[in-house]
């Protein structure tokens, strides 16, 4: 999914901007295996907006698992909804990425969970996030340090092999997969 339940300003995503948008299983298994024909990562993290809105999330992670792009399939999500997860999500999964947000009241029985991936025997990885880091690009910029801010964080996923599968294509950086829907939200088209 492209939308989230959060409203965060600098969604690396630009969730907020977004449409409420799911692909379905299908459109994920046709690009990760047209990407498979050519590659192999070390992992497929299925983000979004917030994946866990997927009304077919089960079916999307079976999608990805059998692309043969990577053996590993791990979801990347903001917690809030990690107590409705099904099981039939957990037993496809080896990993859960969880980033928490300032700001966001959190009720998550994180016992509860740690016995759900346990039982699966999937991995949990949690980052508090103290702050969220302004990177997206509302405006035209003369302010070089920031261009070179955004820029470095580029450029920190190109030297961890990131990379982000949107829409049939392929991008190094996130942000750059959805700058022109983000621009277009705020009325910026001629991109």
């Amino acid at each position: 999914v492209e939308h989230c339940n959060l409203r965060c300003a600098n969604c690396d995503h630009s969730s907020p901007m977004m449409p409420t948008r799911s692909l379905s299983p299908d459109e994920i298994l046709a690009d990760l295996t047209a990407l498979a024909n050519v590659a192999r990562v070390r992992e497929i993290r299925l983000t979004g907006g917030e994946p866990l809105l997927h009304p077919a999330l089960a079916d999307c992670v079976r999608a990805a698992r059998s692309s043969g792009l990577s053996r590993s399939v791990s979801l990347v999500t903001n917690g809030t909804l990690l107590d409705r997860m099904a099981d039939s999500v957990w037993s496809n999964i080896d990993g859960i990425w969880v980033s928490l947000y300032p700001d966001v009241q959190y009720n998550i029985d994180w016992q509860g969970v740690q016995a759900q991936a346990d039982r699966y025997g999937a991995w949990i990885w949690k980052k508090t996030r103290p702050t969220m880091e302004e990177n997206q690009v509302c405006f035209p910029h003369r302010n070089s340090a920031f261009v070179q801010f955004v820029h470095d964080m580029c450029v920190i996923h190109d030297r961890n092999a990131y990379c982000t599968v949107r829409n049939g294509r392929v991008y190094k950086c996130q942000r750059a997969a959805f700058m022109q829907s983000r621009l277009e939200a705020i009325g910026i088209d001629d991109c």
